[in-house]
């Protein structure tokens, strides 16, 4: 997983961090948020339901193998609501996603 995070409560400058393997590091300076863009109190976030978003895209995005798993957490583009979207997609980058709330709500299934 791969993460833009706030460098301080608040702040408008994020650094990129890795989650791979069961251990998260810093990868560096990743830039700033522009004032207009809302940022996401991670806290809120369900991740519990993650497990279950990540297999129902597995069984609903008809991706048949997939070479690319990863998941998005942002303020969704058409109504700024915080989002997640696991997506899928095989080695010719065809592939889908599910639209979910930050509570696992699934909101849209846009598939392969």
């Amino acid at each position: 997983m791969i993460a833009a995070v706030p460098t301080a409560p608040g702040a408008r400058t994020v650094d990129a961090w890795q989650y791979r393997d069961g251990a998260a590091r810093r990868t560096g300076p990743r830039g700033t948020v522009k004032d207009a863009e809302p940022l996401i109190d991670m806290a809120a976030v369900n991740w519990d339901v993650l497990p279950g978003l990540l297999e129902q895209a597995q069984r609903d995005l008809k991706v048949d193998r997939p070479t690319s798993r990863y998941v998005i957490v942002d303020p969704w583009m058409m109504d700024k609501e915080p989002c997640m979207r696991p997506y899928l997609s095989d080695e010719y980058g065809q592939g889908g996603y599910v639209l979910a709330g930050i509570d696992g709500k699934v909101r849209k299934i846009v598939p392969s």
